[in-house]
Order: structure tokens, then sequence, then C-alpha cells
């Protein structure tokens, strides 16, 4: 019925039409009265049976644009989803190439430190011999400052000595 597009319809018989005589045991005065009774009550205000389409023929057509809209609804969206798993693996692999750049300058970074505190180290210890050498070199500057202050002195004394001391030879050839 399906295949001719015919309606399908699912009528639920209540007990009360059911026939009670078996049919061996039935006669024809039975079977019409049956069917007198079955009209009387079926043509009353409370004759009607309760009954379910189960298919509609004029909405087979409705149906199919249905299913062909949604397929291609379904088509789209592959499409788009592929597009986006395309869009995350380009992401993904761009991440991962900046995540290594990080890495790498990460790695510089912590060498670079390591060698700024190794040179600041040093220079720390350098300056401090140099302090030292400095305070030292002041010492000895000082302390030969005062040597040759001394100098100084005991050169005009000798001069002086000196002086004197030709000064008395003149004076010595002079008297002699």
């Amino acid at each position: 019925m399906n295949a001719e597009r015919l309606p399908t319809i699912e009528i639920t018989i209540p007990d009360i039409f059911k026939f009670t005589i078996p049919e061996e045991q039935a006669t024809d005065k039975d079977i019409e009265e049956y069917f007198k009774r079955v009209k009387r009550i079926i043509e009353s205000d409370k004759g009607f049976l309760k009954a379910m389409a189960i298919s509609n023929p004029s909405s087979i057509e409705y149906l199919e644009d249905l299913v062909e809209e949604q397929q291609n609804i379904i088509k789209t969206k592959e499409k788009e989803i592929q597009q986006l798993n395309n869009k995350i693996e380009l992401l993904t692999n761009e991440t991962l190439t900046q995540n290594a750049a990080y890495q790498s300058l990460e790695n510089k970074i912590s060498t670079q430190s390591n060698l700024y505190q190794k040179i600041k180290s040093e220079n720390e210890n350098l300056s401090s011999n140099l302090l030292e050498k400095m305070t030292t070199f002041q010492k000895t500057e000082s302390q030969l400052q005062g040597e040759i202050g001394q100098l100084k002195n005991e050169r005009k004394l000798l001069l002086i000595t000196l002086s004197l001391l030709f000064t008395f030879t003149i004076l010595v050839i002079y008297f002699l």
C-alpha cells in the first residue's frame, strides 16, 4: 500500500464490537443482528472508533523534500566540519611551531641569564680585587710619598751639607 501511496490507518476495535458467538455455532440471524448492533453503535453520537493514521500519502512528498533538504544541510555541515578540521590542523601546526620557537627562546634566555650571572660574578670578583689593589696602591703611594718627602728633606740636608763642605773646602784651599 505504501508503494501506491495509500494511507494506512490503524483502528482499535473495542470489546463491544466483538462477535461473542463462536463461528460454527452462529446462525445467519445471529450474524445479521450483530451487524445491526454494530451499525446502530457506529451511527449513534458516541459511535466512533479510535483510529490513528500510520501514514499520510499527502505528507510523503513533503517528507521527501524535507529529507533532501536535511541531506543538503548535512553535506554543508560536513564541508564546514572539514574546513574547521583543516583550520584546527593548521592552527595546531602553527602552535607547535610557536611552542618550539618559544622553547628555543626560553633556552637562549636561560643560557644568557647564566652567562650574565657568571660575568656579573666575575665582574664583582674583579671589582673586589681592583678595590683591594687600589687600596694597596693608595697605601703604597702614601708610603712612597712619605718616603719621597723624607728623601727630599735628606737631599736638602745633603745639598746643604755638600754646600757647606764645598764652601769649607774652598775656604780651606783659599786659606792655605
